[in-house]
């Protein structure tokens, strides 16, 4: 149950989310309360929620406390407002290179400071990152909600969540811009954070994120390969500076994104010149700025206001403070949702049965191939073959006698010849 004075937000299964008026006027508070699983380290988690507190950075909204009960864990975060990456991308369209390392080159420094002090964000994805709204200065162009969130829930419950479950999703951001090994099953480290951003940037400079599949079995085999070729030629047209070492980040091996964190942030320092520190200084909405196009886009929206439409199972938990036609539609989009979900796995199961199939015809023709090499190998050859009552030595061909030699006759009697006329 949320406190006098918050407002719950969502309800998830590892717990729920709720805002709260801040100390300043205006402000707000984000209380994440995490339902602790029996034999969790609810100490080891409260110790990472103060490593968090004694990390100041710009990028990093504030964590005012945390405190642990019985079996939970609470934290007590800034809000942010604004619009994130991906209004901004789909109200102004993809950037271009100079805006991009503009935008991000704060976010990866303070990226980079994190990782410094061991500390790994966890969720990095465009719906995370929030664009400082107009009128601030003296603020990061860009910040991101929720900082270390995932490994607080993994630290309490042993995990992040069921694969491709509302709940992880809630946690680690849509699957596209999730690193594959996070995927398939690992905690973040400070590798998948540095594939995070990198999805994330050629996000906003294609308009559109590099990796799409409707199954989450090809999404992680696409990740896996690596960028596309086409979408690699489409992303060193329009960002020839930042596309190689893009594609560095988001290399499917971890040990092989080591330096590229550190080379994109001189890129976006060589691309912005001398205005990328006037932008740390005064904000992004300065004179000569490369963002001073996207003002028009960027927003204060305040953050609990993103939370309008809840999932299914957090209006069921406070149903009796909403009107009934909203549980009825909520109902009806869950069940809408299950149905889908039953549909997909349908799916998924034929096509299962069908390569179980396939792979039972293939393993029967090569075994009735090998049988067959084995039989003409095995079988005697017609020489050694008797019939009745024949012996062996009379199927034998009989070689042709060899031809006598031919004796020489003389050309001249003895005593003939030239030298005897």
């Amino acid at each position: 149950m949320t406190a006098p004075g918050e407002r719950l937000l969502a309800a998830w299964p590892w717990g729920r989310v709720a805002s709260s008026e801040g100390a300043e006027p205006g402000s707000a508070v984000v209380v994440t309360t995490i339902v602790a699983l029996p034999g969790a380290d609810l100490e080891g988690a409260l110790g990472l929620v103060r490593r968090w507190q004694g990390h100041v950075d710009p990028v990093v909204p504030a964590l005012i406390s945390g405190a642990v009960s019985a079996d939970s864990l609470t934290v007590r975060h800034a809000a942010l407002s604004g619009s994130t990456v991906s209004e901004l991308v789909g109200a102004f369209g993809a950037l271009t290179e100079a805006q991009c390392a503009a935008l991000f080159f704060d976010l990866i420094a303070g990226l980079r400071r994190c990782h410094a002090a061991r500390l790994v964000v966890g969720r990095l994805d465009a719906s995370a990152l929030f664009v400082c709204p107009p009128g601030l200065d003296g603020v990061a162009a860009l910040r991101c909600q929720g900082a270390g969130m995932p490994l607080l829930v993994a630290a309490c419950r042993g995990g992040v969540g069921r694969s491709g479950s509302e709940g992880q999703r809630a946690l680690l951001g849509p699957a596209d811009a999730v690193a594959p090994e996070v995927s398939a099953g690992r905690l973040p480290a400070m590798t998948s954070d540095v594939w995070s951003l990198a999805a994330t940037m050629i996000h906003t400079l294609l308009g559109a994120p590099p990796f799409a599949a409707d199954d989450g079995e090809l999404l992680l085999h696409a990740q896996r390969q690596g960028l596309a070729p086409a979408i690699a030629r489409q992303l060193e047209r329009v960002a020839p500076s930042l596309a190689p070492l893009l594609g560095q980040a988001l290399s499917p091996t971890p040990l092989l994104r080591a330096g590229a964190l550190a080379s994109l942030e001189q890129a976006c320092r060589d691309l912005g010149g001398d205005r990328v520190s006037v932008l740390g200084d005064r904000g992004p909405w300065v004179v000569g700025s490369p963002l001073m196009a996207l003002g028009a886009y960027a927003t204060a929206t305040p953050y609990g206001d993103r939370f309008a439409l809840r999932p299914a199972f957090a209006v069921a938990a406070t149903a009796d403070a909403l009107p009934d036609g909203v549980v009825d539609r909520a109902r009806l989009d869950a069940a809408l949702r299950q149905l889908d979900v039953q549909r997909a796995l349908s799916q998924r199961a034929n096509v299962r049965k069908e390569r179980t199939g396939l792979k039972a015809a293939v393993v029967v023709l090569t075994a009735a191939i090998a049988a067959a090499i084995v039989w003409f190998g095995t079988r005697p050859r017609p020489e050694s073959r008797t019939a009745p009552g024949v012996a062996p030595a009379a199927l034998r061909l009989k070689r042709a006698a060899r031809p006598r030699p031919v004796r020489s006759i003389p050309l001249f009697r003895k005593g003939d010849g030239p030298a005897n006329p």
